[in-house]
């Protein structure tokens, strides 16, 4: 954060990454740090559009936080995870109805680009096939259309204690 306005290089910015095996580049910290600002969330997201093609913030739960406004306010795009259980869909619309309100921007697309994408995994645990339906049905009434639902079998990957990489996943993760 402090070295944002020195950044003029993708080497540069490299010596602030993590690696990671699945190729993708981790900006963060395991060791206490002040608390971001909404303009170290702006600062950084410029250098980061300026050397890569995507970036993924992961927020927290907090997403009135004014940190997690300014990334919500600057992405070109938000993915909601869920699994199909009643809170948790019920989570992911509260969520939806958040980004209307904070990230507009996210729902003035045309219906063929949807930005807002709500991802179902299915987690290995015993599921009714009512309230799968059920669950479906509440998302395509409660958000009209305008998110992308998008169901993903389960996969033991997201259940295994071990790093989670790309090669590992089943065809249908991918």
């Amino acid at each position: 954060i402090a070295a944002a306005d020195t950044i003029q290089s993708a080497g540069t910015l490299a010596g602030y990454t993590a690696p990671q095996t699945s190729h993708a580049a981790v900006i963060g910290t395991v060791n206490y740090r002040p608390q971001l600002r909404p303009e170290d969330v702006r600062n950084v997201r410029r250098v980061l559009d300026t050397y890569y093609q995507v970036t993924v913030a992961d927020l927290d739960h907090n997403l009135s936080a004014p940190t997690s406004l300014a990334a919500q306010r600057s992405a070109d795009a938000v993915i909601i995870p869920c699994t199909f259980n009643a809170l948790s869909i019920a989570k992911a619309v509260e969520t939806v109805r958040h980004l209307e309100r904070s990230a507009p921007h996210l729902f003035e697309r045309s219906l063929e680009d949807l930005a807002v994408a709500v991802v179902i995994g299915h987690d290995g645990s015993p599921e009714e096939p009512e309230l799968v339906e059920n669950a479906r049905t509440v998302l395509n009434r409660e958000l009209h259309g305008r998110v992308q639902v998008i169901e993903s079998p389960y996969d033991p990957i997201f259940t295994s204690r071990k790093e989670i990489a790309l090669a590992d996943a089943l065809p249908g993760t991918r």
